[in-house]
Parts: C-alpha cells; sequence; structure tokens
C-alpha cells in the first residue's frame, strides 16, 4: 500500500530500529510502505499531509483538486486506519491555499480535468504563480468576478474566474464546507499549521462581510 506525503525522518529512524534493513535502504523505500503499527509505539501522534496532491507536477491531468476529501484524503486516511495506526493519533493537514490553473477555454461546468494551459497567475498577495491565499478567493468571490461551485463527489468547493488577459483561472481550496466535511467523513483531528492561516484569513474575511459559500452545487 503507498501512502503519499507520510515520509519522515523519525519514521525512518523507527522502522529501521524495528527492521534489520539499512537506513539507506529504508530511506528510498519510506514513500512506499511503513511499519505504521511499529511507528505507533514510539509517536504520540502523526501529521498526514493531505494536500497537495495534483498542481503544477502533474499539469497534463488538467485541473484537478489538490485536496479533495474523495478519493485522495478518504484514501490516504483509511490507508493508515487498515494498517492499525489509532485513528487517535492520526492529525490531517489542511492547506489554506488553493491551487491554481490557467485554462484553455471557459470553463465547462465545474471545470474539473479541463486543459490547463499553465498554473495559474499570482494573486495580489500571495504573488505566487499557481497558488491563492484562502484570503484572495474570498476576495475575488465577494466581488463578484469569480464563481464558487461545489464538487459533491469529491466534497470540496473550486472556484473560477477571468482574469485580466482574459485568461480563465481556475481555483481547488478548502473552506468551512469542506473542512466539516474532513471532520465528519475521517473521524480524525484536523489541526496543524495550515489551520491557524486558515483561521486567521477566515477572521478576515469575516471582517470584511466576505463569505466564501456563495454557489452553486454540482453533483
Amino acid at each position: 500500500m503507498t501512502y503519499q506525503h507520510c515520509s519522515c525522518v523519525l519514521a525512518i529512524q523507527l522502522e529501521t530500529s524495528c527492521t534489520s534493513f539499512p537506513r539507506q535502504a529504508v530511506a528510498r523505500a519510506a514513500r512506499v510502505y511503513l511499519r505504521l503499527t511499529c511507528v505507533d509505539r514510539w509517536v504520540d501522534y502523526a501529521n498526514l499531509m493531505a494536500y497537495d496532491f495534483h498542481g503544477q507536477w502533474d499539469l497534463a491531468s488538467g485541473a484537478r483538486h489538490h485536496a479533495a476529501l474523495f478519493p485522495e484524503v478518504h484514501d490516504s486516511v483509511q490507508g493508515w486506519l487498515q494498517e492499525g495506526f489509532p485513528a487517535e493519533k492520526l492529525v490531517l493537514g489542511t492547506a489554506a491555499f488553493a491551487r491554481t490553473f490557467s485554462l484553455a477555454t471557459r470553463p465547462r461546468g465545474t471545470g474539473v480535468g479541463q486543459r490547463a494551459v499553465s498554473i495559474g497567475v499570482p494573486g495580489n498577495f500571495s504573488d505566487t504563480e499557481g497558488l491563492l491565499t484562502y484570503q484572495e478567493i474570498c476576495h475575488l468571490l465577494k466581488s463578484g468576478q469569480w464563481q464558487r461551485v461545489w464538487l459533491e463527489e469529491q466534497q470540496a468547493p473550486v472556484a473560477f474566474g477571468n482574469v485580466s488577459g482574459g485568461r480563465w483561472v481556475w481555483a481547488g481550496y478548502d473552506d468551512q464546507e469542506s473542512l466539516m466535511a474532513k471532520l465528519s467523513i475521517t473521524c480524525v483531528c484536523v489541526c496543524g499549521d495550515d489551520v491557524e492561516h486558515w483561521k486567521r484569513d477566515t477572521v478576515l474575511c469575516a471582517q470584511s462581510g466576505t463569505s466564501d459559500t456563495t454557489g452553486g452545487h454540482v453533483t
């Protein structure tokens, strides 16, 4: 079974101590498999990096949500639980940012899987190609320039709109609705530094009267 985004130095050290394999061999295999029941005995908790499943590194697959609950996040959590790692020790890492794509044409329906010509243009605050902060998404939605759509199957929101130069930008991100879905479905703790940034941006959006949950639901 493969666990994406979950390798760490501590786990490699623990695996080395639990087996006869050399450290170098364990390090090379860490992204493929970790003996989770062994790791459990030595850690208070494990942070699962449950985002960045898609981005500029797989542009050929089109516009994809980088942190959708289904299937990637759910399957990753279930992989750990099925291998015997206790749910009370598993912490689900979330992202306070969107991964963005510039589309070749206007989004059709949800725009999921639609051909991307590049990653998205930088935001005014994030100033990073392919990334927008949660606060930036809030402001774009409030301005009426962008539209929010809920992906029922993936239990995640996306937003898209036209930017300068006539290019359409598509963004996959987390908001209140998707985080509540992750809490209710995964049955693990949702926390981490990214949540603190998300909470900060939520306060800023609330102070400005911005709501990011306006928009349609698509099955």
